[in-house]
């Protein structure tokens, strides 16, 4: 990210990019999540913590498994493969983002452009 520019949380990152994978389609598998945060990390955003490893055809994180069975346990996932996300898992994902952009517009503009150039 340019200098000057904080970095985005990592909760904001990841809700970006799953609501991100979900842009154009009703659902989407961890490897589509893991893929759009490979393609953030080539383009200079720092992902945290988040490790993702290379499989035959892309890329997986055990770290988004993780989060989405939490997100299954919660309720706000039907099914974790394919995702399918609830209604309040979406709503839930964008109050998560709309925070970030109130605090870090800059950040997350980056994020969010990133991302649309790897569609």
């Amino acid at each position: 990210m340019e200098k000057g520019t904080a970095p985005v949380k990592q909760d904001a990152l990841l809700a970006t990019t799953i609501l991100f994978a979900f842009r154009r389609q009703s659902e989407a598998e961890i490897e589509d999540i893991s893929r759009l945060l490979y393609k953030l990390r080539n383009s200079h955003i720092d992902i945290g913590e988040i490790d993702l490893r290379r499989i035959p055809g892309g890329f997986y994180s055990e770290y988004v498994e993780i989060l989405l069975s939490h997100y299954l346990d919660s309720g706000f996932v039907d099914q974790k493969s394919p995702l399918k996300l609830k209604q309040k898992g979406l709503e839930l994902l964008q109050e998560i983002v709309d925070e970030e952009r109130r605090d870090n517009p800059e950040g997350l503009k980056q994020v969010e452009q990133a991302l649309e150039t790897s569609a």
